[in-house]
């Protein structure tokens, strides 16, 4: 053996964590704590969890290949502080025996365990059918395992092999089969038929027959068997009927009498059978007892039964809790995508888990409230309910009031703490409520403010002194319906409240008084008036609380869009001044140097925030010197993120978070109430149309929900350090005052985390990407069926295999599915002409990652990196409990939403040889999808401004060249790429450097050449090089950032920019001559129509104190703007490289090839359809007469781009015909190694040579079924990380 070959030996495939869907469930008791631990099933891997703590003590590999469909534990045999258990997992046709050890530390508390390990006893062989169900009998010695043959197998653990196999008398496929019992003479079978019927059986001894067994027995099925000197057959007891499905789960209860099953038909069915239904071989029709359930709105997956609750789990994503009457109890959606696989129950904890294909394990615990245990009837949800106090609260003498409009009464509520409720009326009276308990109530009447006139808004500010001698203190602030403003000093609120100074004065005409607001960064010194025409004034409020007559002249702050200002937040760090209207709007107004009568206008607006929708709250988080970063919530549904750097007065939006379960979000909060940054909130408050919400935002599941009619009435909410025990919500509803109260002492919280394992995509993965930085953690961009783009990340310096984290960056439009993704980061720089590579990255290049899918959506995600906020010092907590509540440091690096571009929504525009042609309106939806996405970054040497060039294959055969101007968010369509006769699925990018004709041959440009794979198995070469250098040339003609401020945020199809386009609040009309103002990236999609804008009428105001010239827009430029693109012809196209569709292409510069005096030489590898894999090695020269090869696929002269300076060489052309007994849908190459993922769920490795040729190194199997895509990176010399993504995600490692 060569010394080559031995260095290529030493090379090997290494299997790494999966992250998908949860198959599987166990509860693995341990004698030494109250709580079991968990054992979950995801893809080939066995993880074991400890509920109390949350952390996974230990992940195991116990299959190649095949997904773990079963875990089944046998009792547990304790010695010492050791636990030792023996467990089945099953899955497909496989069986493996565990010895789990589980050992304990006393040092650690009790039930603290401190390691788990796993031991194969034994492997089973391989059955002739798929098993469904085991089940340990004869005190753990044997195995009764469930066939799906609707047999049942006896292994005995000890000798090693199959003693007995009994098949029912009904042959027949099963989906579904359960077994019970824990000897052979108790053992029954639940069978669920494809027939929608369940056959109950089981086994029967009989003495006077007697057969030995050989030891191939397991491979012959029989009807009698022996075990023991014992004859079995099966006796069939009862033929349940009634479904109108098939039945795809089953569960006995624990003595065996009663039996729950699931459907397609989505309902659930308990069915009750008496002793001898049981005992008998039973011919004839019995009395059963059936309860029907029905709730879910699609298919039920799996149920569990006891004594006194029913579960039902389905592809609805609802986890249901039914009595044993059949009333449905509770419902709790929580997960997302394709369904919950699997739910689990344990009697003795009360614990529920529910896990399903969105990777996520949750956790909900029940107990029995005190009224029900006395009669006995269902366990409910633990999350206290059971301690909410709900109280009736009426106005005094109201009842004794008559009805009428002149009736008192609730216009404000406001708590201030949990058990004190101010109450404010339309006949000015403010009242003071103290709400110890149902019977303790007390209503104290603080003041009348005015006559006849009612009270409109409310605001407050509590003061908690630092010793006792000083008396707690609210300050209040009212405003009326005549304008007018009351201010109140009320002491001792908690016991005995009252008001010992108040000040008043005129702040606005009659009805003109909207809001008021306090701002805790300015204390009660200011305070802030709104009023409906979108102005705001600020008061000084004297600190000897004298009348109102001393006050100051307020400051105006006056925004421009016209509309009620309903929420605000100061920085007096950065001092700005932070307003949002009732339109969606933001405000930005300077807070420094105030002068008398001053009038103070925005340094910068941001229309459509929340779209047409209000925004509710403000909060300001991280700030350094220059910049600070806030959130917003509104109607939408939406948390928006925003950055503000006082230096540019540029107001960015950085992101959005769309909770779709609520319509309105009121506030975001944390755990704890920290001074830290807020951009990470985990509580959001809100409504849907009838209810309240509590929503843990980083567990994505509901903390509480209060039936209140929704958010157009009177209320108010108070929260405790922990939101989920301590919370408070009162509304008015038929004129009475509701208050629903759960206050739990933070030391009675509960003692398990609620979610284990973190969410993922809850449908397929089409697409992912790696992004590396050289950090220790390995970051993998997936875009999903469902329309999400999500950032996983993964240690590959430390030995663990777990995975991070999760975080989902953003949704596509209307959750359009996400079909490719490409991540940019090399920057070209451009100058007179020239490209050239930029190979060291400067401060401020940006890096993109761009996702195109569904309805034609391209998005781009900026990636930044930011430090942690250094405002709040954790390390000083000293307290466990709290410290362990707080969020974890947010991550570096993340990406967060740059910009997107759709096709207009009035008419199909279809391109026909690079003319853009307008089709026939399409009234109801645009049904093409982009299918693959490539680009790169070219940067004007001035640093100005930085083109990101985008490639995009729609499913209507078209290719269309795209730029991006950064960083004003322009799009621009530069050219089409014809004729393309078959839609493109998959694009590569490779740049050759270009160079002068001089002597010393120095680099003067780049060429870029885009590699296009099609459904008729043809790849194709583009030269992009002259389309790139006109565009350039012509943007550098005119300076962007004197006429464009781009603002906008994502569509999400609700309150926000759905469907409409949407124009800034400073635009002007365009022209060919010229434009001022901004356009924003909504419009500016290949084509404006000025004429719609010109007809409207509208007049915007303009830009206050940054009004521009008008600009000449360059003929080059505006040509851009209306859509008329350039045509690019073909470099070369090889046709029927395969024999069918071409999956995927990767393509990588070659440092070895044999061919390098042929200048850069870089390889392309595809696969396809037809299970092949393709090696093309091809070199750019400036044109010449030497031709190509004759490989006998190359197309010629009647479409070969001749205006390109270019010529493409191919040198090599290599094929694997069946490098995969499937086809290939992943390819990835470094011009050293190959690695290609197939259907049939198999990576292999290949070694490219010199001279072009593939050989096969090693090959690997998979847990990800259905695989759809792969990538690779080169950690180092010595190890390459590679991730194949489909139904879940799977790491494997290539190491040396």
């Amino acid at each position: 053996m060569t010394e080559e070959n031995q260095i290529l030996s030493s090379w090997s495939l290494r299997v790494g964590p999966y992250l998908g869907e949860i198959s599987a469930l166990a509860f693995l008791q341990i004698s030494s704590s109250s709580f079991p631990l968990l054992l979950a099933g995801t893809g080939s891997e066995i993880l074991v969890y400890d509920m109390v703590s949350a952390e996974l003590l230990k992940s195991a590999h116990v299959f190649e290949g095949v997904r773990v469909h079963g875990i089944t534990c046998g009792g547990a045999r304790s010695k010492s502080m050791v636990s030792d258990t023996r467990i089945v997992v099953f899955g497909e046709k496989r069986v493996k025996v565990f010895l789990v050890s589980v050992t304990c530390s006393p040092f650690k508390g009790k039930g603290k365990v401190e390691e788990v390990q796993l031991k194969l006893e034994c492997r089973l062989p391989r059955f002739e059918h798929w098993v469904l169900d085991a089940l340990f009998i004869k005190e753990d010695s044997c195995i009764a395992l469930g066939l799906g043959d609707n047999s049942v197998a006896i292994w005995d653990i000890a000798s090693s092999k199959m003693v007995l196999l009994v098949a029912s008398p009904d042959r027949c496929l099963l989906y579904s089969l359960r077994l019970w019992g824990n000897n052979l003479e108790n053992l029954k079978v639940a069978s669920g038929t494809i027939y929608n019927e369940i056959i109950v059986w089981r086994l029967v001894s009989q003495d006077h027959c007697f057969v030995n067994l050989s030891d191939n027995a397991h491979s012959i099925h029989h009807n009698e068997v022996c075990l023991l000197d014992q004859q079995y057959r099966a006796a069939h007891l009862i033929r349940l009927c009634g479904h109108e499905g098939s039945i795809f789960r089953l569960a006995w209860s624990q003595n065996g009498l009663k039996l729950m099953s699931v459907s397609d038909d989505r309902s659930a069915r308990t069915w009750d059978f008496s002793d001898e239904t049981l005992e008998f071989d039973v011919s004839k029709n019995c009395d059963i007892s059936v309860v029907i359930l029905y709730g879910h709105d699609a298919r039920i997956w799996d149920c569990c039964i006891s004594n006194n609750i029913l579960i039902t789990v389905g592809e609805d994503c609802s986890c249901r809790f039914w009595g044993m009457d059949g009333k449905e109890l509770k419902i709790i959606k929580e997960h997302i995508g394709r369904g919950i696989w699997r739910c689990l129950y344990d009697p003795g904890s009360k614990i529920v888990i529910t896990a399903g294909f969105d990777s996520a394990i949750k956790i909900h615990q029940l107990h029995i409230s005190s009224s029900q245990e006395l009669i006995g009837q269902n366990e409910v949800l633990m999350d206290f309910t059971d301690r909410v106090e709900i109280f009736s609260l009426f106005i005094p003498d109201a009842s004794k009031q008559l009805k009428d409009s002149k009736s008192e009464y609730v216009r404000c509520l406001h708590f201030t703490k949990k058990d004190i409720l101010y109450v404010a009326t339309n006949r000015g009276f403010l009242y003071h409520v103290k709400i110890n308990n149902s019977s303790s109530i007390k209503w104290t009447q603080l003041a009348r403010i005015s006559e006849d006139v009612p009270l409109i808004c409310m605001d407050f500010i509590s003061l908690t002194p630092p010793n006792d001698i000083v008396e707690d203190e609210d300050i209040v602030a009212i405003g009326d319906g005549s304008g007018n403003v009351t201010i109140l000093w009320v002491v001792n609120p908690v016991y005995c409240p009252k008001i010992v100074s108040s000040i008043n004065w005129l702040a606005e005409s009659e009805r003109q008084l909207l809001g008021i607001f306090w701002s805790k960064a300015l204390g009660y010194s200011r305070l802030f008036t709104a009023d409906p025409s979108g102005s705001i004034k600020l008061w000084g409020i004297n600190d000897n609380k004298a009348n109102g007559k001393d006050l100051k002249v307020p400051i105006v702050f006056s925004s421009l869009f016209g509309t009620r200002i309903t929420c605000l937040d100061v920085s007096c760090e950065l001092e700005v001044l932070i307003c949002g209207d009732q339109r969606g709007n933001l405000s930005i107004f300077p807070f420094q140097n105030f002068q008398t009568n001053n009038n103070i206008h925005p340094m910068v607006q941001f229309k459509g925030a929340h779209g047409l929708s209000s925004v509710s709250t403000i909060s300001i988080g991280f700030v350094n010197c220059d910049e600070v970063e806030f959130h917003t919530t509104g109607g939408d549904g939406c948390i928006c993120y925003f950055k503000f750097t006082k230096s540019l007065t540029s107001l960015e939006f950085t992101g959005m978070k769309q909770l779709k379960e609520l319509s309105i979000i009121r506030s975001v909060i944390r755990s704890c109430s920290f001074d830290e940054d807020l951009a990470h909130g985990k509580y959001a408050i809100g409504f849907t149309s009838s209810g309240f919400i509590i929503w843990n935002i980083m567990d994505d599941n509901q903390i509480s929900h209060v039936s209140c009619g929704g958010w157009r009435r009177p209320y108010s909410f108070h929260f405790g350090a922990f939101p989920e025990i301590q919370n408070c919500f009162a509304f008015l509803k038929d004129n009475t005052i509701y208050v629903h109260r759960l206050w739990v002492p933070s030391n009675e919280s509960l003692s398990f985390s609620k979610v284990l394992h973190f969410q993922f995509h809850g449908r397929e993965i089409h697409t992912m990407r790696f992004i590396s930085f050289g950090l220790q953690d390995c970051l993998i961009a997936t875009g999903c069926e469902d329309g999400t783009v999500r950032l996983t990340s993964r240690s590959i310096q430390s030995n663990s295999d777990n995975w991070s984290s999760s975080r989902l960056l953003g949704e596509h439009v209307g959750g359009s599915a996400v079909r490719s993704l490409c991540f940019l980061s090399r920057i070209y720089m451009f100058q007179a002409g020239q490209t050239y590579l930029h190979a060291l990255p400067r401060t401020g290049d940006p890096s993109l990652l761009i996702s195109v899918g569904a309805k034609q959506v391209l998005t781009s995600w900026l990636l930044r990196t930011r430090s942690v906020s250094k405002r709040f010092d954790f390390t000083s907590i000293n307290d466990d409990e709290i410290r362990s509540t707080l969020p974890r440091e947010p991550s570096s690096v993340d990406f967060q939403w740059l910009s997107t571009h759709m096709p207009q929504r009035t008419a199909l525009m279809h391109r026909v040889h690079g003319k853009l042609s307008k089709g026939v309106v399409d009234k109801n939806k645009n049904d093409w999808r982009y299918l693959a996405v490539t680009g790169f970054l070219v940067a004007a040497t001035d640093c100005r401004f930085t083109v990101c060039f985008i490639v995009v294959a729609c499913s209507d055969t078209t290719l269309t060249l795209r730029a991006l101007l950064l960083p004003h968010r322009l799009w621009f369509d530069v050219a089409e790429l014809v004729p393309q006769t078959s839609p493109v699925l998959a694009l590569q990018h490779a740049v050759f450097p270009t160079y002068s004709n001089h002597r010393n041959g120095y680099q003067n440009g780049n060429a870029h050449v885009i590699i296009s794979g099609s459904t008729d198995g043809s790849i194709t070469f583009w030269d992009l090089t002259e389309s790139v250098g006109h565009f350039m040339q012509s943007i550098l003609a005119f300076e962007p950032e004197k006429n464009i401020n781009c603002q906008s945020r994502p569509r999400t199809g609700r309150g926000s920019q759905g469907g409409r386009w949407w124009k800034s609040s400073h635009s002007k009309n365009i022209t060919s001559d010229g434009f001022e103002g901004s356009i924003d990236d909504d419009i500016t999609n290949t084509k404006l129509n000025m004429k719609e804008k010109e007809s409207s009428g509208e007049k915007e105001p303009s830009r206050v104190n940054n009004k521009r010239a008008p600009s000449i827009l360059p003929s080059d430029i505006s040509s851009y703007l209306a859509g008329e693109m350039c045509g690019v012809k073909p470099l070369l196209v090889l046709d029927s490289i395969h024999q069918s569709g071409v999956n995927c292409l990767h393509v990588s510069r070659m440092e070895n090839s044999q061919h390098l005096n042929s200048g850069v030489v870089y390889c392309i590898l595809s696969g396809g359809d037809d299970q092949s894999l393709h090696c093309i090695i091809f070199s750019l020269n400036q044109k010449t007469s030497n031709p190509s090869p004759d490989f006998g696929c190359l197309r010629e002269c009647s479409i070969s781009n001749n205006r390109s300076q270019n010529s493409l060489l191919v040198l090599v052309k290599n094929r694997i015909t069946s490098a995969h007994s499937s086809a290939v849908k992943g390819v990835w190459t470094d011009g050293i190694w190959v690695f290609s993922v197939g259907l049939d769920q198999r990576i292999r490795c290949w070694h490219l040579h010199a001279n072009g040729i593939l050989t096969e190194h090693s090959h690997l199997i998979i847990s990800v079924p259905e695989p759809e895509t792969l990538d690779a990176l080169m950690c180092n010399r010595n190890h390459y990380e590679i991730v194949v993504g489909g139904r879940g995600i799977q790491m494997v490692a290539f190491v040396y």
